[in-house]
């Protein structure tokens, strides 16, 4: 019940949000996975997973920082 719920929520949000931003953005959800995975449950993180979470970040904010370029 818990994954549908998340599941129709996210695809009501990608519905009314530009395409290209929403599913870089969904990369975010393994980032958030694994902090709150080490938050929660003890979990401990990796140097090599920090440093893919990082870049996942980085990608996803390069995303987002840089102008977009209309046709035209």
């Amino acid at each position: 019940v818990c994954q549908l719920i998340g599941w129709l929520t996210i695809n009501h949000a990608i519905s009314h949000l530009p395409a290209t931003k929403t599913s870089v953005a969904l990369l975010g959800q393994t980032v958030a996975t694994a902090v709150i995975a080490a938050l929660l449950l003890g979990g401990v993180l990796k140097v090599r997973e920090i440093a893919g979470s990082l870049i996942v970040l980085a990608g996803i904010a390069v995303t987002f920082v840089k102008p977009d370029v209309k046709a035209g």
